[in-house]
């Protein structure tokens, strides 16, 4: 009986371990398509619980908090000049100094023309067992600023 009690304990260990090896390598899944599904609701309150107010926004060379970009990317909601039909993530499967690189691939349009694929380097960092939080977003293409620079098209 004690034998039984070890190898169940042994199986229930090697479960455990596998599930959350596997919770944490589709995690470039879950975030990629949650980038697209949030900003393509155009739901602030959606985009703010997505972003914190210290994620940082980079793109071409400008590098700012979401907290102070909040108005251009509202006013990029409102506007509806982009819509993302279509994202999936790929990762390096390597977690650094708890950050996890994220390469996201968006599919959709922006002022009425294909976009194509425009990637997005997300950076997250591991704040709990099964916790991330994203630290920045990183994209030098013409939709990514004008969601978050607020750049006319």
């Amino acid at each position: 009986m004690k034998k039984l009690c070890i190898w169940l304990l042994i199986v229930a260990l090697a479960v455990l371990c596998l599930g959350y090896v596997l919770f944490i390598n589709k995690i470039d899944t879950k975030y990629a398509v949650a980038f697209a599904e949030v900003f393509s609701a155009y739901d602030m309150d959606k985009i703010n619980h997505y972003l914190a107010d210290e994620t940082v926004i980079i793109c071409n060379n400008k590098r700012t908090k979401y907290a102070e970009l909040r108005d251009n990317v509202e006013n990029a909601c409102r506007e509806k000049k982009y819509r993302f039909d279509d994202s999936y993530g790929h990762e390096n499967n390597r977690l650094e100094n708890n950050i996890r690189e994220i390469r996201v691939y968006l599919y959709g349009t922006f002022a009425g023309k294909n976009i194509g694929e425009t990637n997005v380097l997300m950076r997250l960092r591991k704040i709990g067992l099964f916790k991330f939080e994203i630290v920045s977003l990183e994209c030098n293409e013409p939709v990514f600023e004008y969601i978050f620079y607020g750049n006319k098209q």
